[in-house]
């Protein structure tokens, strides 16, 4: 986990900053802080748990928001419960309906990272199945109204097998 966490990240980050500007003598050994964060941490992990909770306390958007930024999405936790509350916290897809919660799946575009939508699990691993292609989906459209007409290959929806 490495060093604990601080209420507001970005004063610790300028504080950081103006120490190593003001001592430019002295260098900045990235893997020596490591070892020594991991030192203390050791040496205090019930104060490092401590300080990580109270930062998710405070913070409890903080992962999905880190988690988008690795993924390419732009987004951010008011934009994602704005969008939630547009949608009604219903998917966004039409034919589903489901009701959806704060840890509901973003649809994004993989090349672009353009948001689509807030859809349900399903609806979200069923886009991601089919690797975002309209065409796929089309077929699957089709290939399940075919299927419902009674074009079944074994069963004929009676559980038997049809005789050519």
């Amino acid at each position: 986990m490495g060093r604990p966490l601080v209420a507001n990240p970005s004063a610790a980050c300028l504080k950081s900053r103006k120490y190593r500007e003001s001592h430019p003598n002295r260098q900045y050994n990235a893997e020596k802080q490591r070892i020594a964060s991991l030192k203390w941490r050791n040496a205090n992990l019930e104060k490092a748990r401590q300080a990580w909770r109270e930062f998710i306390k405070r913070y409890p958007h903080h992962n999905r928001e880190k988690m988008w930024r690795r993924q390419g999405i732009k987004l951010r936790w008011d934009d994602f419960l704005a969008l939630l509350t547009a949608q009604e916290y219903r998917c966004a897809n039409d034919g589903c309906g489901v009701k959806l919660s704060q840890s509901s799946p973003v649809d994004h575009d993989h090349i672009s990272g353009a948001i689509r939508g807030i859809l349900c699990l399903k609806c979200n691993a069923a886009i991601g199945m089919v690797g975002d292609s309209q065409e796929k989906l089309l077929g699957l459209s089709r290939y399940l109204t075919k299927a419902k007409g009674g074009q079944c290959l074994i069963g004929g929806g009676k559980g038997q097998v049809p005789v050519p």
